[in-house]
This record gives structure tokens, C-alpha cells and sequence, in this order.
């Protein structure tokens, strides 16, 4: 069964997110690495996005797209 994960964004973009949901961490990275490049900053599991950065940081913390997850294959790659 799919994970969710959190890929926080940088450069000018802290403080947004982008839901993903795949199989494994090492696919989430692997299309961060391929589609966000150098904008990309780190992989966050649901319950430690929810406990620690959402519930500290609530007011700065934006999923860009809350409601529509990136799901991902085993090759980090989206499925349609």
C-alpha cells in the first residue's frame, strides 16, 4: 500500500509543499530529484509532516496540492 510523504520546497519557496503518494521514500526521491531539481529540499512521512512541522509552523506551512496527490510508481515516475 502507498505512503504519503511531504517534499518541502526551497529557493524562494519555504514554507510550501507538495503531497506525494508512493510506494516508497526512494521514489519520492527520485522524481524529486527528475521534476523539482535544485528546489527541493527534503522528504517528510505524513505523521512527521502533521506533528512537528504543520502543528509548530500552521500559519507558514502551505500544501500546494492538498487535495490532489502526486502518486508515484516504484520508479518514482507518475501513474496516470
Amino acid at each position: 500500500m502507498d505512503k504519503v510523504y511531504f517534499i518541502s520546497l526551497k529557493l524562494g519557496l519555504e514554507g510550501n509543499y507538495v503531497k506525494v503518494q508512493a510506494p516508497s521514500e526512494e521514489a519520492v526521491a527520485a522524481h524529486a530529484k527528475k521534476y523539482y531539481g535544485s528546489l527541493w529540499q527534503s522528504i517528510y512521512t505524513e505523521a512527521y509532516f502533521y506533528e512537528r512541522i504543520r502543528r509548530r509552523y500552521a500559519n507558514t506551512t502551505r500544501v500546494l496540492n492538498n487535495r490532489n496527490p502526486v502518486v508515484l510508481n516504484d520508479e518514482g515516475e507518475r501513474m496516470a
